[in-house]
Parts: structure tokens; sequence; C-alpha cells
């Protein structure tokens, strides 16, 4: 199987773990909060660390890594790769490219968000 069918099932299997968990955990939570997303973000950022502390002492590969970080943790969270690439920006000490990247991740993004947002209701 090539890698990217590889990360294309990781990441469906993520999906897939996401949605469940989405799902239970405000049934248990009881908040008027998205606690189900916070909750999914929360552990994969912690398993996006163990992998690359992993990876970075060559315990896993290459290719494993990019299976769980793009692939199921892709899948799973909402910001996998926005998080292990700001820690690379932070371990690097690129604080520039570490501030641009935050905002057009964050304030770009729902700014775009609001204009695709206000079209489609000006529109539809």
């Amino acid at each position: 199987m090539s890698n990217l069918a590889l990360v294309a099932l990781f990441g469906a299997i993520g999906s897939l773990f996401r949605f469940v968990l989405i799902q239970a955990v405000p049934k248990i939570s009881y908040l008027n909060f998205p606690i189900g997303t916070v909750t999914v973000n929360l552990i994969g950022s912690f398993f996006i660390g163990v992998v690359a502390s992993l990876f970075e002492r060559h315990v896993i590969s290459n290719e494993l890594r990019t299976f769980i970080v793009f692939g199921f943790l892709g899948g799973f969270t909402t910001f996998s790769a926005f998080t292990y690439e700001v820690f690379n920006l932070l371990k690097t000490g690129n604080y520039l490219n570490l501030f641009i990247y935050f905002f057009f991740s964050i304030i770009v993004s729902l700014i775009l968000f609001y204009i695709g947002y206000k079209i489609v209701k000006i529109l539809v």
C-alpha cells in the first residue's frame, strides 16, 4: 500500500475517533461549550508531542510519524499540523515566522471565514 493511501487510511480512522469523542464528551459534561472539540485537540496535541519526541530520538521512522501525525492525528484533531508547526517554530526560535503563522492561521482564517459566510448569506 502506498504512503498516500496509508495517510488517507490513518486519517479516516482518526476522523472516526474524533466524531465519536465529539458526540460522546458533551453528553457526559453538560457544558454549553464545544468541550468535545477541545478534548480531541488536547488529546491530539499531547500525542503529537509524544510522536515528535519519539521521532527525534529515532524510536519511530519518518513514515510512521507521517502516518500518525498527518494521518491519524490530522484526522483526529482540528489542528494537529498547526500545533506541530508552531512547536517547531518555537524550538528553532523563529519568532517572526511564528507571529506570521499565528496571524494568518488564526486572524486571517477568521476574516476569510466571515467573508465566505457573508457572501453566501448575500447570495443565497
